[in-house]
């Protein structure tokens, strides 16, 4: 412990600092004082207002001692004041008080009686009252001792003052039975006068507040009964009814969640409304869509992707300066509990939801703007992901302190620079509401025109390139706003929601509106500012991608997941289908378990109920049926998963890259299901019936029976037929008892029944069986062809050995087995020797995707990823993190068709069908390395783009090897790296400036106009090389590139 003393310049001695005061030492307090107890203490302690000192004796009966003594009187009265507590542990007992700190009380929990104890002091100080007359005035009479009431009973104003009683958007009601509000106090005291004080606090509310309350107030039951009462009547009034659901919904909706934050000129969203070291770390590396699949936001996940999921959405922001009441005006508008503070308590962007009977209503409240705290760049992230989702922009201004509106709404203006509202028509949909606070009636008109004026200041300046119509589409109101605590400062809601009212929900429903959310944020993290449309439609293609083997397989999106039907992603509804449970086959199976195909195709054919009996119907017939059965189980599959891709890609451009490779997978993987349920149809190795394996199998065929013959013999009803199934002729239990049974001359032929069915001792000396076909079993001719390093055929010849021939053919001999050149399935030309032909195309007769780039000149698409997980920027004077991304040019494949039977489109390469379609400029800023955003070729000498890190450039500071300039917090010196700098927000963080540039004349003395002027010293980086100061506009003009800049930018420096 450390004791500290103080001399004072205006008095002798010293001064002990004690509490909240300064003592000197010749205050009675700093003075020694003793007093003598008649026991050793066991705990001391001292009340909250330090008048009086405790001392605790245990004594051996359980009971515990306490005496007390005064402060103000200690060392003067020996005695104290000493009681006795039965069954008391001092151990678990605490000094507390409550109300007026003078109200101590003594709190113990007794283990013997299992009861809590309490024992309050009236602590009594001698003080002199003074009071003042007046004169010529009455006295007011004295009104009595009033009493300090509970903080039980105080509380509810200060919430009824702090949050909204009845708002202007009024939450939708869950409550199937609804009963007036009853608050019931239980007490040993049901006489007090409960409910003429609470009817006193309202109506000093409603006076002080000016809130409109809706009449709840009022309704609110107040009643106090006894603890008796309650034992024996229990708890006796009528409850209002919720469904569990919704209750739960409203409840979590009254929770507001932090959902991003800025911090060294970065974005970072949060995970669970938690910042966290660990998760910024895990999204570094990642694109877009993947940091978008990674923020979660709590509990209003479900609500937006569930559970309220087809409601549409309408987001309502509040933005403006510091301690301006954003959020309580916020709150009681939409019907939320931000928390307000006169001092800075927003950090970064807070998310809450009021459901409504119609819609969600989504509130966003920022942080204050130009804030000490926040750099010009952490801001313009902030208003980017506003003014991009928000439907009205609640921009709150204290008019009386601040009337630079060119620099209030920097901010603003450059954010046109990031992303181009005309590539996210989706987006920036908001209405601009200036509001001008604490305007009093007489100044209203003055004040709009004063902001008027300002406002058409700031438009003629800026021109097309300004704020309220790029990123605002035109939208404006400015609207005086009445003093706080007066009817007319919630009675102008009434106006706003008007607005509100009178605008479509840009976002369709709840689903769209979280992918939405999640994306943007995603962008702003990534520093990539192309159209939100594309990485949405991405994501979702790559989501679809990622279940659609599942989906075709199973018929659901996870195996291992109770949520995993198929279902519209956006409105989170089930897509119908005819339920069957099938279970199919894909290639990828055969990585897992090499006889997938024949195992699924077992329980596949088991899934068959006919009334068609093998044996007793044509076996053509059979095969027939088993084949149509086993394709609209097909079908039926292939029909449910594309009306799932269909749902969730409809609203997305079909020309989209990753939508056509997810159709172009999907129309794979369908014929490959397809067939692969196939039946062989051939005839079986062991007898007479057709194959049921899948088409195109290895080893022998089977027909998945027994081979036996099911009839009964026809020379006897008592025997069964000794053949195999599917012979030719009679039924004949026994060939040796009923006739010849000689073996069959051509026994060691493909198709031979085994024994001679002539009659017995038959004549002529050839025997012969009923078999109509005895194969050749020569190879295939085939067979001298090679694919995928082995014969083209394995199978024998089935031409009859007894038929001439010259040529082997075998079963087949309709079906060339070389497979398209375009796909992985097998030529549609209905010729065996196909392949034999000189100039053979092989193709499977369906259209193909064009596997070729586009041709056309000029860049596909450019997308944005990290360079590095993270960069380390290593100065003279800095070390620090910072992400660099970089722009990645994209050549996309070509969008034609290959019509059936041909081996190419006609036309030339191209990734759209679309004749307005545009490539961009392969031209890249010298500094930030990004791709020039014009079409390729454009007419104009200036390039534009949203532009990146400034890798490529370094430092050039003017003064010595240790001149230093400071931005935001960071130093530079010449030499160091240029990296952490946006290219488009470094001239605004530098101010007014010059640029350096190397010198591009032979004679320094021709570098000297209002444009260039030579620097005559040595200046790193290159010493050696001599240097030119340059103007602003001709830094950038010979860049070739032009930032967005406002009108500021472009006077002359």
């Amino acid at each position: 412990m450390q004791g500290y003393f103080l001399w004072s310049q205006n008095s002798s001695g010293v001064h002990f600092p004690l509490g909240s005061a300064i003592q000197p030492l010749s205050d009675p307090i700093c003075r020694p004082a003793s007093v003598r107890l008649p026991f050793v203490p066991d705990a001391t302690s001292s009340n909250a207002d330090g008048s009086c000192v405790l001392f605790f004796k245990m004594n051996e009966n359980n009971s515990t001692t306490v005496r007390i003594y005064h402060c103000a009187s200690f060392g003067t009265r020996q005695e104290g004041i000493s009681f006795t507590f039965p069954s008391l542990s001092w151990c678990q007992a605490s000094l507390t008080s409550y109300g007026p700190r003078s109200n101590a009380y003594l709190v113990a929990w007794s283990m013997d009686h299992t009861q809590l104890i309490s024992s309050r002091f009236d602590i009594k100080t001698r003080v002199s009252e003074v009071s003042i007359k007046t004169e010529g005035r009455p006295l007011q009479k004295n009104r009595g001792r009033e009493t300090h009431h509970n903080i039980i009973l105080d509380i509810y104003p200060e919430i009824w003052t702090k949050f909204p009683v009845a708002s202007t958007i009024k939450r939708s009601s869950p409550a199937s039975r609804r009963e007036p509000p009853l608050l019931q106090f239980v007490t040993e005291s049901p006489e007090k006068p409960f409910r003429e004080y609470f009817t006193n606090v309202i109506r000093q509310f409603k006076r002080s507040t000016q809130k409109p309350t809706g009449g709840r107030l009022e309704d609110l039951r107040v009643e106090a009964v006894s603890f008796h009462d309650i034992y024996n009547l229990g708890l006796n009034f009528e409850a209002t009814s919720y469904p569990a659901g919704k209750w739960l919904v409203e409840l979590l909706c009254l929770i507001p969640i932090h959902i991003a934050i800025t911090s060294g000129n970065r974005f970072i969203p949060l995970a669970n409304g938690v910042a966290s070291a660990e998760f910024e770390q895990s999204l570094l590396g990642l694109d877009v869509m993947q940091i978008a699949n990674s923020i979660t936001l709590g509990w209003y996940e479900s609500i937006f992707a569930s559970y309220m999921a087809t409601k549409p959405v309408k987001v309502i922001s509040s933005m403006g300066e510091q301690s301006v009441g954003k959020s309580y005006a916020l709150n009681h508008f939409v019907d939320t509990s931000f928390a307000g503070s006169a001092m800075r308590c927003t950090e970064g962007a807070w998310l809450s939801v009021t459901p409504t009977d119609d819609e969600l209503i989504v509130a966003l409240d920022f942080e204050g703007i130009r804030s000490i705290e926040r750099s010009a760049q952490e801001d313009m992230l902030l208003v980017v992901l506003n003014v991009a989702i928000s439907n009205l922009v609640l921009f709150r201004n204290n008019f009386a302190l601040s009337r630079d509106l060119a620099g209030l709404f920097t901010s603003f203006q450059s954010s046109t620079s990031l992303i181009n509202p005309e590539q996210n028509a989706n987006l920036f949909q908001s209405t601009l509401c200036i509001i001008i606070k604490d305007v009093t009636d007489g100044d209203a008109d003055e004040i709009v025109g004063e902001f008027f004026g300002k406002f058409q200041q700031i438009v003629a300046e800026e021109q097309e390139g300004n704020f309220i119509s790029k990123l605002h589409r035109g939208r404006l109101n400015i609207l005086p706003w009445p003093v706080i605590q007066s009817k007319e400062f919630y009675g102008l809601m009434t106006t706003l929601k008007a607005r509100l009212d009178s605008q479509p929900p840009t976002h369709g429903n709840a689903s769209m509106f979280l992918q939405t959310l999640k994306a943007l944020m995603a962008k702003l993290k990534a520093s990539d500012w192309g159209a939100l449309d594309q990485n949405l439609a991405s994501y979702r293609a790559q989501t679809l991608q990622n279940a659609l083997a599942n989906a075709l397989i199973y018929g659901v999106t996870e195996l291992d997941s109770m949520n995993n039907q198929l279902k519209n992603l956006d409105t989170d509804t089930v897509i119908e289908h005819e339920t069957n449970g099938s279970e199919f086959w894909l290639s990828i199976d055969d990585e897992v378990n090499p006889y997938a195909r024949r195992d699924k195709l077992i329980k596949l054919r088991g899934s068959w109920s006919t009334d068609l009996e093998r044996q007793h119907a044509p076996e053509q017939d059979y095969i027939l049926s088993l084949t149509e059965h086993l394709r609209r189980l097909a079908d039926a599959r292939v029909r449910h998963v594309r009306l799932w891709i269909e749902s969730n890609v409809n609203r997305f451009s079909s020309e989209n890259a990753e939508i056509r490779s997810l159709q172009r997978r999907f129309e794979a993987l369908s014929r490959e299901l397809t067939s692969g349920v196939e039946i062989c149809g051939l005839k079986c190795a062991s007898c007479g019936l057709l194959c049921v394996e899948g088409k195109r199998h290895e080893g022998d065929h089977d027909c998945g029976t027994t081979h036996r013959c099911i009839h009964q013999c026809s020379m006897n009803d008592v025997s069964g037929c000794g053949f195999h199934a599917g012979h030719a002729g009679n039924h004949i239990c026994d060939v040796k008892l009923h006739l010849c049974g000689v073996p069959c001359s051509l026994s060691d032929k493909q198709g031979c029944q085994g024994s001679c069915t002539k009659a017995a001792q038959h004549e002529d000396g050839e025997h012969m069986c009923n078999a109509e076909l005895h194969a050749c079993g020569e190879p295939c001719h085939l067979n001298v062809v090679e694919q995928d390093g082995g014969p083209l055929c394995k199978l024998p010849c089935v031409i009859d050995c007894r038929k001439e021939h010259k040529k082997h053919t075998c079963e087949n001999r309709l079906t060339c087995p070389v497979k398209c050149q375009l796909c992985p399935h097998i030529c549609s030309t209905a010729d065996h020797g196909h392949a034999l032909q000189n100039g053979a195309v092989h193709l499977c007769g369906q259209e193909h995707p064009c596997k070729e780039l586009c041709a056309s000149p000029g860049i596909c698409e450019v997308a944005v990823e990290p360079k590095s997980v993270e960069s380390m920027f290593v100065g003279k004077f800095e070390r620090f993190q910072f992400t660099k991304f970089t722009q990645v040019a994209n050549r996309l494949p070509c969008i034609q068709r290959i019509p059936k039977n041909k081996l190419r489109h006609e036309g030339a390469h191209t990734h759209s069908l679309k004749p307005d379609t545009s490539h961009f400029c392969e031209t890249r800023c010298p500094y930030c390395d990004y791709f020039c955003t014009s079409p390729f070729g454009h007419a104009q000498a200036i390039h534009s783009t949203s532009h990146g890190s400034m890798e490529q450039t370094v430092w050039s500071i003017d003064g010595d090897e240790d001149a230093v300039r400071e931005i935001e917090g960071r130093k530079f010196t010449s030499g160091d790296s240029g990296a952490p700098m946006l290219c488009s927000m470094v001239c605004k963080q530098l101010g007014r400036h010059a640029h350096i540039a190397y010198c591009r004349s032979s004679n320094p003395r021709a570098c000297s106009d209002r444009e260039v002027q030579h620097i005559a010293k040595r200046m790193a980086p290159e010493p050696h090389r001599p240097k030119d100061w340059i103007t602003h506009k001709l830094h950038w003009a010979r860049a070739g590139k032009w930032p967005r800049k406002t009108a500021q930018d472009r006077l002359p420096i």
